[in-house]
């Protein structure tokens, strides 16, 4: 497994959706009484309410946030696909937005990978 920079700098929208997509996700882990990810979730989301712009995140809260977010992007799809005619991409602006968020998270990621002891990164293979 890749590691990363674990420091992501959010605008007060992006960490608004985060609160929310947790928020939700929290709520579903309560309903399906799946205690670990409850824990995990509610945890992160204290660490995302505590922090201003800077986040500090480790590899497994950065996936939550990601896997949160993916989620939701799938039910609002789900929700255009069988909706009504006319409200076939009633959804589609908030899509757009999470799938911007999902590629802000991404594009600060620094990805940390095996170097050879003379400085030329390894390779899988």
């Amino acid at each position: 497994m890749s590691k990363y920079n674990n420091q992501f700098t959010l605008e007060s929208a992006d960490k608004q959706h985060i609160e929310l997509i947790l928020g939700e996700k929290i709520r579903g882990a309560a309903s399906r009484k799946a205690s670990q990810e409850l824990h995990e979730l509610e945890v992160l989301l204290a660490t995302v309410r505590e922090q201003e712009e800077t986040f500090r995140l480790n590899v497994r809260d950065v996936q939550l946030i990601e896997h949160a977010l993916r989620e939701r992007i799938h039910a609002l799809a789900q929700a255009n696909l069988t909706g009504a005619p006319g409200a076939a991409h009633a959804h589609n602006g908030q899509i757009m937005e999470l799938e911007q968020l999902l590629g802000r998270l991404h594009n600060q990621k620094v990805w940390y990978g095996q170097v050879h002891h003379t400085g030329v990164p390894l390779t899988g293979g």
